[in-house]
């Protein structure tokens, strides 16, 4: 977290890499990491989704985020995994996917779908959860 504080956003990366490989090598098996230390693992795999899309590794970053998102227990954990989906499905022009995934994070909240759906009006509907989420 020191790094990314610090906009070494690379070396946070491997750090955080690293942190998660020392929890897999304590651990015999991968489900085995997560039961031991959730937090930990949840709050290490959800930094690097988040350095992996700020150093434009988008790919890598989908597939950490949705580990995220697969594990995640809470609803909070999960819209914010959501939320982080649609802002890189959003970077790497995937209109479709980021519907999807606009559209779990109104089903969540049980906001109603807009009658016609474009991508836009989706975004005007996620943009309200978000501001939802910032008042908390």
């Amino acid at each position: 977290k020191y790094c990314a504080y610090r906009s070494a956003f690379s070396d946070s990366a491997v750090f955080l890499r690293k942190g998660l490989k020392l929890i897999e090598t304590k651990s015999k098996k991968e489900d085995e990491k997560w039961a031991k230390n959730f937090d930990l693992a949840m709050e290490l795999t959800e930094s690097l989704a988040k350095m992996e899309f700020i150093l434009g590794k988008l790919d890598a970053c989908k597939a950490t985020n949705r580990e995220v998102l697969f594990r995640a227990k809470s609803v909070d954990v999960k819209v914010k995994s959501l939320l982080t989906e649609i802002e890189v499905r959003e970077a790497a022009h995937e209109a479709n996917e980021m519907i999807l995934a606009s559209r779990k994070v109104l089903e969540i909240f049980e906001i109603p779908l807009p009658t016609k759906v474009s991508p836009l009006r989706i975004l005007f509907k996620v943009r309200k959860v978000r501001a939802l989420l910032n008042r908390k």
